[in-house]
């Protein structure tokens, strides 16, 4: 990674041994510059995150410092227009969840389609992901095995 971010990333609290393994992990920190880093952690602050619980969450999911606006913009819709959750419940999924915000947009879309054409409410969509919140890294195939059609 470029110096810039190596020196930000260590400012903000992150060990060199977290640096290297974010390096190891994922290769898009040697080509991602101190712009993109920075948009990427105010985002999580953003959402109510403090330094300690943004700092937890790269550990566990590096790629959050590397996600791209269109990814962040789309799940933003999701989950805030779509699933309706409020800032609380948000930064809960979150904290729940540290890949909320890298998974598809677009599998996720398919998957609340597909249960609200089954007769699940936004509610009842919600209380599925906080129960197993990886189900928003499922294809629409297992979540059809998960909950089969409803019958008419």
């Amino acid at each position: 990674m470029i110096d810039e971010v190596y020196e930000y990333l260590k400012e903000f609290g992150f060990t060199k041994e977290d640096l290297d393994s974010f390096e190891n992990i994922n290769e898009r920190m040697y080509f991602t510059n101190l712009k993109e880093v920075t948009k990427n952690i105010n985002f999580l602050s953003s959402k109510s995150l403090s330094k300690e619980e943004i700092t937890n969450l790269i550990r566990n999911n590096c790629f959050l410092l590397t996600v791209k606006d269109n990814r962040l913009e789309s799940l933003d819709n999701i989950y805030l227009n779509i699933l309706n959750l409020n800032n609380g419940e948000l930064k809960k999924l979150i904290l729940l969840y540290p890949y909320t915000y890298i998974e598809s947009p677009i599998e996720i879309e398919k998957i609340i389609a597909y249960l609200k054409k089954n007769n699940y409410t936004i509610d009842n969509i919600k209380e599925i992901i906080f129960s197993k919140p990886e189900i928003l890294s499922y294809k629409l195939d297992k979540i059809e095995k998960i909950f089969p059609k409803k019958e008419d």
